[in-house]
């Protein structure tokens, strides 16, 4: 699955996808890398690599400025993440 640009500083070259090695289970997000050029934003450990892709490519929907508007999914999206309290 292609990673979308990041939703606050529309860059796509900083945009990578982490593992996190120090935590027991396996935990995925998904990061525009500050420490390369990147803004910082993040999407969040999330229990697989499909999960945190798909949360940070619908962040790109919901939170960059656009005339799109949201469905019932994305609605509901928004409930299950809790995304006003996302970063």
């Amino acid at each position: 699955m292609e990673l979308a640009p990041c939703p606050f500083c529309g860059k796509t070259e900083f945009v990578e996808f982490m593992e996190d090695d120090e935590c027991p289970g396996e935990y995925f997000r998904v990061i525009c890398n500050a420490t390369k050029g990147g803004c910082g934003s993040s999407c969040g450990w999330q229990y697989s690599e499909d999960e945190a892709i798909e949360l940070w490519n619908r962040s790109r929907k919901l939170y960059a400025p656009s005339d799109e508007k949201l469905t019932k999914d994305d609605e509901e999206f928004v409930k299950i993440f809790d995304l006003d309290n996302w970063f």
